[in-house]
């Protein structure tokens, strides 16, 4: 599978090298090779050297003017060329098995949304989500936390 992840910024050079290199890490350890896994950065006007850091860690910036966070998204999604999009923001990490957990839960083909093992950086006492909902056997969906 080919991976996009994209990356809705505006200031974030603070935040966006962890990210990144954790990225990194993830895609070596695709089994699909980390070929396989492109990381756009979409840049919403940042006014600090956030699309710069992002060059230096091996990212493709694109530039969205309108000011919105959700236009960034767009801008990057429009940008990618993989057939799975992963949306993440720059105050995050992801495991270093990211991308094989998510092939693997995609050829099951029983999927509707995950993330996992979220922490906000911004606010450390506060977790994201932690579960993945899957159809069960009875054809029902289960939160799996």
């Amino acid at each position: 599978m080919r991976f996009s992840v994209i990356i809705p910024t505006y200031n974030e050079e603070k935040f966006l090298p962890r990210l990144l290199n954790s990225i990194k890490v993830a895609a070596a350890n695709y089994s699909g090779g980390r070929d396989q896994v492109e990381v756009i950065v979409a840049n919403n006007e940042s006014t600090d050297r956030t699309a710069e850091v992002a060059t230096a860690h091996g990212a493709r910036v694109v530039t969205v003017q309108k000011r919105r966070i959700a236009a960034a998204r767009n801008g990057g999604a429009r940008a990618a060329v993989g057939e799975i999009l992963c949306f993440i923001d720059a105050d995050s990490a992801v495991h270093p098995q990211t991308f094989n957990a998510i092939e693997a839960a995609m050829k099951t083909g029983r999927y509707v949304w995950g993330v996992t093992g979220a922490r906000l950086e911004r606010n450390p006492r506060e977790d994201a989500a932690r579960g993945v909902l899957r159809w069960d056997k009875g054809g029902s969906l289960k939160s799996q936390d």
